[in-house]
């Protein structure tokens, strides 16, 4: 039987193939009625839009003829296809095909046309036999064979025989049978479904004989490889990356027990992408992505710079498979699957042993996230500047794989599989993007300890949050280290810290005075504070605006420049004193923090004790000081539009005043307060507001 589509009477009624059968090595039929429930699903839409479209067809003649054409165009439409069929067949069994892949679906639709004979009161029975009566037999083991011998004929036989008693008699002769449950469970799935529908059961059956087709690939002629890419490709068909891949690979092995083998283990793996699948994602596409980003990491573990795809050519059709192919084999793919198996799977009895730990499971979200987004290409030249999202991709998920298919110690010790992604995750968040020095830094860790200094300063940036966490880790007690350590994930995970991209690559040491003891009461402090100044779900902080301006100009001039536009809500910047007019002579957070955690108090007494100073406007000779005085005597409704405070240079302006004195200081234009600039909302007047 050659490769190419087939329908599903094309495959059972093939003169090649006598039966078909599920051997002795591969898995149960164990699919659920949520899979059962797509298949059908998708087979249902496709019938329905089949039996109830039409096209506008010219005049002809030829009635037989019109028909005909109107049949294929509705059938090349709205045909449902299911996939890939892969088998191998054996000199010693002539016409047997035994299944490699395939036979969760393949079962489903033999036991969704019983279903549909036994719903047409058997008018079809004589049609089932004739194409599909002992064709399928599991040899998995030999309950499951006598079983589904027995069941179709029961099924086909006994006319009036309830299906509830069916269960109950089947079930107490095989009732330790997986696979067994699994057919009586999802077959009266089926049967439910089928009577929710309003169909011709006939033209239903045809209609899966006919129109549901796949693909067929047959393992033991390595030359249909190619026969088959050439033949999709010619019409225009997607074909999944891992099927093909699988085929290519499982035709590589020696012998049929290595097949069989392997050919198991890829649906365990097709599986773990299954389960794992987001709501708006198949099986399919993480896994394709997944063979993608360790194909790319193998040729570049090989140094191997000539497969890389620019932008272009990945826009254009992703990455070829023979690509891929050049650099995996089964157990290549073997060895990083089983890493990432562990990396989700001992996630729980890690969270378990920590008091917090909530960064864990975004993380990892966002590590299945990148595994599973078909935009990030895994061939691209991470010596290119212009590949930021690539690069840095590849540095966390790149990094912690190779780390752990490194590192024997690493999956045995849970710490530090998930200590080590965390210092990856940080990274990430910092758009650290030094791929080149990905094998470098990972051999350090696995010979020198996952805390240790990097290697060097990663593209020119500074390192010191991480030195500063290592010099912790390696000086503290051993007792103290879990504790310091959740305290030093605590204060990095609020969101103006964690994100250091573009303020420097600092999470924490803006807020650490190093010249002073590292202490757990130290970092709780720090902590305590931090979290009270800027609670969680709170993005106004009108108070802490306040303060600071009694500290200085922590604020920045943004666009438009036409006039004095300032934005005082960057808060990334603002707490590591990058956000201010003055940058080299005054430090408004750092010098405002400092004052906090020796301040036996909360924020708001802080701050009342700070307004019992008198401002007086006479005094307020320059732009900060006249906030202030306005901010003592507004508080939050100084803040009202938004976070921005902007005035006039004297340029025209469509607000009619733009060019009036304020009534407070008559020697500025008028201060207004903005959403961002004055193109939007409704400016006030702050004067207005007293």
């Amino acid at each position: 039987m050659k490769a190419g589509k087939y329908n599903v009477k094309g495959l059972f009624a093939n003169r090649y193939v006598n039966q078909i059968i599920i051997p002795e090595v591969q898995r149960d039929y164990v699919w659920t009625n949520l899979q059962v429930d797509g298949l059908l699903n998708s087979i249902l839409t496709d019938y329905r839009s089949f039996t109830s479209s039409s096209i506008d067809m010219p005049e002809i003649e030829d009635l037989e003829l019109a028909e005909a054409f109107q049949e294929f165009y509705l059938s090349r439409k709205y045909s449902s296809n299911i996939g890939f069929i892969y088998a191998y067949t054996d000199a010693q069994s002539e016409g047997k095909y035994f299944l490699i892949d395939g036979q969760q679906r393949i079962t489903t639709i033999v036991l969704l046309l019983l279903a549909i004979t036994k719903k047409a009161f058997l008018k079809l029975e004589d049609k089932f036999k004739a194409t599909y009566l002992h064709k399928l037999d599991y040899k998995v083991r030999e309950s499951s064979h006598v079983f589904l011998q027995d069941f179709i004929s029961h099924e086909l036989s006994n006319k009036d025989f309830t299906f509830k008693e069916s269960l109950h008699y089947f079930g107490n002769r095989y009732e330790s049978d997986k696979t067994i449950q699994s057919v009586l469970n999802n077959y009266n799935r089926i049967l439910e479904i089928l009577e929710c529908q309003e169909v011709s059961f006939e033209t239903l059956f045809d209609y899966i004989e006919t129109k549901v087709d796949f693909w067929y690939f047959d393992t033991n002629i390595s030359e249909q490889g190619e026969e088959l890419y050439i033949y999709m490709n010619a019409r225009g068909e997607h074909m999944q990356v891992n099927e093909n891949i699988k085929a290519v690979l499982l035709e590589k092995l020696p012998d049929i027990e290595e097949k069989n083998r392997y050919g198991k283990k890829w649906e365990e793996w097709q599986d773990f992408f299954w389960v794992k699948r987001d709501k708006n994602q198949n099986a399919d596409k993480g896994f394709n992505q997944f063979l993608s980003c360790i194909a790319g990491l193998e040729l570049y573990l090989k140094d191997n710079k000539t497969k890389f795809y620019n932008k272009s050519r990945f826009d254009e059709n992703g990455i070829k498979i023979s690509d891929i192919l050049e650099v995996l084999d089964i157990s290549c793919i073997e060895k990083y699957f089983n890493v990432l198996k562990e990396l989700f799977g001992k996630k729980e009895q890690f969270i378990e042993q920590r008091d917090y730990c909530k960064w864990l499971p975004i993380a990892l979200d966002k590590f299945w996230e990148l595994l599973n987004t078909n935009t990030i290409n895994w061939f691209a030249d991470y010596n290119d500047n212009n590949r930021a999202v690539e690069r840095s991709a590849m540095v966390y998920v790149w990094s912690v794989l190779l780390y752990l298919t490194k590192s024997k110690t690493s999956i045995e010790l849970i710490a530090n599989t998930y200590r080590l992604l965390r210092i990856y995750w940080v990274r990430y968040n910092n758009n650290i993007r030094s791929v080149s020095n990905i094998k470098i830094e990972v051999n350090s860790q696995i010979n020198s300890g996952i805390w240790k200094e990097p290697i060097m300063d990663i593209e020119g940036k500074s390192t010191i949050d991480e030195n500063f966490k290592n010099k912790i880790y390696n000086t503290c007690k051993p007792s103290e280290r879990k504790e310091l350590e959740e305290l030093i994930w605590e204060i990095e995970d609020h969101e103006y810290n964690l994100l250091g991209r573009d303020v420097g690559n600092i999470n924490i040491t803006h807020l650490i005075d190093e010249s002073l003891e590292i202490t757990i009461e130290s970092l709780t402090l720090i902590r305590d504070k931090f979290y009270e100044i800027f609670p969680v779900g709170d993005k106004n902080h009108n108070t802490i605006k306040h303060v600071l301006l009694y500290y200085g100009a922590f604020y920045d001039r943004v666009s438009p420049y036409y006039y004095r536009n300032y934005n005082f809500s960057n808060w990334r910047r603002i707490i590591r004193n990058l956000g201010n007019e003055k940058k080299d002579t005054i430090y408004p957070f750092k010098d405002f923090w400092n004052d906090f955690l020796q301040f036996e108090g909360t924020i708001n007494e802080f701050i009342e004790k700070k307004d019992t100073f008198e401002l007086k406007a006479e005094d307020c000779l320059d732009f900060n000081d006249k906030l202030l005085w306005y901010s003592k005597k507004l508080k939050q409704r100084m803040w009202s539009q938004g976070s921005n405070i902007c005035l006039s240079l004297g340029t025209p302006c469509s607000l009619s005043d733009w060019s009036s004195k304020d009534e407070i200081f008559s020697n500025n234009y008028i201060f207004y307060n903005t959403k961002g600039n004055l193109k939007g909302g409704t400016p006030k007047k702050i004067s207005n507001l007293l």
